[in-house]
């Protein structure tokens, strides 16, 4: 028998019934890591994480970006984090380089219960399920993905200088730990598909867009006081609406991989970001 609780999302990604603030034994572990392999996002409720078990937590899942005791938040108050109110556009984080982050965990700190959300898209389940003639169209293409100036809307090369920096990947990316076939092509960094003409290369993105965000492929997380999430960034894209005026919105946030933003980030992205 199992030793935890746990049931399906609605569209992919599991809700785990385990207090997370306990010391787990490994079996348990164990068993949460292959969950998280399977379903790529896990969900944990009514926790109570301080940032240092937050990434305790986390480095189960894969290597911590960082092992500094530094929290780092998205808020609505730039006084304790960044990203602000703005919608964010669908992405995954570091698509635009050559080493994407490998996951993400998100723990909720203080949000006015149920009056803000993520939304996630499985880019996975999105490559497998694409029609006969689309994926045959793209199954040997690439997107160039560049770093965005706005997180609210896709970056364009037109609105950039010619060697404004990104990153050339598949269009069908594999997925490093199970070679699976993931839709590389996201509405906030993607600019073009190289081998086609820019009227066969916006006409086929579009196509993917329309798939990909169709909501078949769609789990939106409303947050509430004490949720923990964690995810696969190279399975998955996440986004969010604006937040609505008076919303508290403060998620206290790991990262997971082997190369990040300080080491990634040009220094003219940088200096774009960093102007007023």
């Amino acid at each position: 028998m199992s030793p935890i609780r746990w049931k399906s999302l609605s569209e992919f990604g599991a809700f785990v019934d385990v207090d997370l603030s306990d010391d787990l034994p490994s079996r348990v572990i164990e068993e949460l890591v292959a969950l998280y392999q399977e379903h790529r996002l896990l969900l944990f409720k009514s926790q109570r994480l301080s940032g240092v078990r937050q990434r305790q937590v986390s480095k189960w899942f894969g290597p911590l970006l960082t092992d500094d005791d530094v929290d780092g938040f998205v808020s609505v108050d730039p006084e304790r984090g960044a990203l602000g109110v703005s919608r964010l556009a669908y992405h995954s984080d570091l698509s635009c380089t050559p080493h994407p982050l490998l996951g993400l965990s998100l723990y909720a700190v203080e949000v006015t219960d149920g009056a803000t959300s993520t939304l996630f898209v499985n880019a996975l389940d999105a490559a497998a399920s694409l029609p006969r003639e689309l994926r045959t169209r793209v199954e040997s293409c690439h997107v160039e993905n560049l770093w965005p100036l706005s997180l609210s809307d896709r970056q364009r090369r037109s609105t950039v200088s010619d060697d404004w920096p990104g990153t050339v990947q598949p269009v069908l990316a594999l997925h490093p730990r199970t070679g699976e076939s993931v839709l590389y092509a996201n509405e906030n960094h993607t600019d073009r598909i190289v081998e086609l003409s820019p009227d066969e290369s916006e006409e086929t993105l579009q196509a993917l867009f329309s798939h990909l965000y169709s909501g078949a492929f769609t789990y939106e997380h409303s947050w509430y006081r004490g949720d923990f999430i964690v995810w696969d960034n190279r399975a998955l894209q996440h986004g969010r609406r604006e937040v609505p005026d008076g919303v508290a919105r403060t998620l206290r946030r790991v990262e997971l991989g082997d190369h990040g933003y300080a080491e990634l980030m040009p220094p003219e992205v940088l200096a774009a970001y960093l102007s007023p």
